[in-house]
């Protein structure tokens, strides 16, 4: 008995004791906890979605709100194997051990290339990408996504791949054979970006206007499909991000530059943490006083009178005169410099980038960063857009403007865009590519007579009726006739509908006729077409979210075996008449 009640060797581990154990991670839930065991057969997991975009890539799965993940392309990603690690401190890219106290040698450091210091991933000019580069970034971005964020299993999900507007199909085809050689999914879809934003906007057309890092592109959208050969045809610039970081930086050195501070630059990543935290746009009204300052002025220069010269600072804003203390890092020393900022300052870079005159002139360097001189601001090229569309989709289009882009959640600047875009077609008098002269515009303003009401010869009285008796003495002699007294013809007043009698109105009072009768019946529309009006989206990846949640198929289905195939063969692995 002592023999059977001593404790066996394997029974004193802790697993065996349920009041100790604890699991360390929490257990997966099965399809079939809260349903039948055949009920499991037909269910299918959701698919991944990526959206690879220029600097930063998002993944999360199909029928959530928001990604997992949000990998911004850093130094770690660009980096290769053999490459030497630079320290950012004191000793200037050296891996040996410096002595305290020991001084360090100026080093000429070789200039990184743009793109990886900028963090971009890809540009237009294919001339000046390494493909293979492009193809490691994004298999070490998507490789972290899964076995830090996603944590699945690659290969049973399918990919839903959202794809930019007017991207190559040189640059597809990389991404694409990135993803099925190193994470073998069976099936990429692809869908394209301006329709999952008006997806994601509860929208089935709309006028996509994305603000993007190298360029702005806008794409009309009707019944959920793309106009073919308007995407971008009549709205592209580069007026994007690039140029508004181009813009602050110029903005903040132009003032480091009055304080004394000069011939310094100011860091890339210190660039977008102010533009996401501190830049603002002002509203239309204020920068309508200051058009109409600066025309002032230009008349007074005209006619030759003593005038003060405009000044770089905005005359007219709603922040005044407040300040803002910031501290601005600088690539000369290690210590932020604080300098009293203001608040106007900061609006600035938005008016030269986004709305201003081009800065371009034939007598200076090219620099590809700038637009064109014969570039357009966002406002024009919205008209342009809509001006190039059929009229059932601009008229479907113009109430259903939404703005996309990391640049547009800036404060104040959708509002500010769909105001200008509103004065501007209030100044063209419609849609016209010709711009009305003033004696037209004028003449336009001006209110129209108002016709008289036309005076309608009396109409001749119709013939005396007469009423037929027969005498009881003489039969033969026929009915005698007895004429009955003449009415007078009724009034228009005195109509019981006087809808009946269409000569008497005039064409303003059948419309105000028409247009009460349209009250009365409540016809009208919340928004009557030619209105105006901007819509919220909640972007590409909730679009995506949704279609693949919902299971929708997408503009293309492409197989891993079947595009391998292909590419091996020298292919792209896309069907010849695939429009992304």
């Amino acid at each position: 008995m002592e023999a059977s009640s001593a404790a066996l060797p394997y029974r004193s581990s802790t697993r065996t004791a349920s009041s100790s154990f604890t699991p360390s991670a929490p257990l997966a839930s099965r399809p079939y906890t809260y349903s039948s065991p055949g009920s499991a057969l037909n269910q299918s997991e959701d698919p991944v979605v990526i959206e690879i975009g220029t600097r930063y890539l998002r993944a999360g799965f199909a029928n959530e709100s928001a990604p997992r993940c949000s990998i911004p392309y850093t130094e770690d990603l660009w980096r290769r194997v053999g490459d030497r690690a630079v320290d950012a401190g004191q000793r200037r890219g050296s891996m040996l051990p410096q002595k305290p106290g020991a001084i360090v040698e100026e080093r000429v450091v070789k200039k990184k290339s743009t793109r990886r210091s900028r963090g971009e991933l890809w540009q237009f000019d294919l001339r000046m990408i390494d493909t293979g580069l492009v193809e490691d970034v994004v298999e070490r971005a998507v490789r972290e996504a899964y076995n830090s964020y996603l944590l699945v299993d690659s290969k049973s999900r399918k990919v839903v791949l959202p794809v930019p507007p007017l991207l190559p199909t040189y640059l597809v085809t990389a991404i694409t054979n990135t993803i099925f050689k190193h994470f073998q999914p069976t099936t990429i879809i692809y869908f394209s970006a301006p329709t999952l934003c008006t997806v994601s906007a509860g929208l089935r057309s709309a006028l996509i206007v994305d603000i993007g890092w190298h360029e702005t592109v806008i794409s009309p959208i009707y019944e959920l499909r793309a106009i073919s050969g308007l995407v971008g045809a009549c709205g592209r610039s580069k007026r994007a991000g690039k140029l508004l970081r181009k813009k602050t930086g110029q903005a903040l050195e132009s003032l480091l530059a009055e304080k004394g501070i000069e011939g310094t630059k100011i860091r890339e990543d210190f660039l977008e943490d102010l533009i996401a935290r501190v830049l603002w746009c002002e509203n239309h009204t204020m920068h309508k006083k200051e058009r109409e300052e600066q025309k002032r002025l230009l008349a007074l220069k005209s006619e030759g009178k003593s005038f003060s010269p405009p000044s770089s600072k905005p005359v007219f804003s709603t922040a005044g005169s407040a300040t803002m203390l910031i501290p601005i890092a600088t690539t000369d020393s290690l210590k932020p410099l604080s300098i009293n900022i203001p608040l106007s300052i900061l609006s600035t870079p938005i008016e030269t980038a986004f709305f201003g005159a081009t800065s371009y002139s034939q007598s200076s360097y090219f620099d590809e960063d700038e637009p064109d001189e014969d570039d357009l601001s966002i406002p024009h090229l919205i008209y342009q857009s809509l001006l190039a569309c059929p009229i059932d989709v601009r008229a479907t289009c113009l109430s259903r403007i939404v703005i996309v882009g990391g640049p547009s959640n800036i404060p104040g600047l959708k509002k500010r865009i769909i105001d200008e875009f509103r004065e501007l077609v209030e100044e063209r008098g419609g849609w016209s590519n010709i711009k009305p002269s003033k004696k037209f515009d004028s003449r336009r303003k001006q209110p129209s007579p108002v016709p008289e009401p036309a005076i309608l010869p009396p109409s001749p009285l119709p013939p005396t009726p007469r009423i037929h008796t027969t005498s009881s003495t003489d039969d033969e002699d026929g009915a005698d006739e007895k004429p009955l007294p003449a009415s007078r013809p009724q009034s228009p007043s005195e109509l019981d509908d006087p809808m009946e009698n269409l000569e008497l109105f005039t064409n303003r009072d059948r419309s105000r006729k028409y247009l009460e009768l349209e009250e009365k019946e409540n016809l009208k529309p919340k928004y009557p077409p030619g209105m105006i009006r901007g819509v919220n989206s909640l972007g590409t990846w909730a679009g995506a979210s949704i279609l693949a949640g919902a299971r929708v198929k997408g503009i293309l289905e492409v197989d891993r075996e079947k595009f391998l195939s292909n590419v091996s063969s020298g292919g792209t692995g896309f069907p010849s008449n695939t429009l992304f």
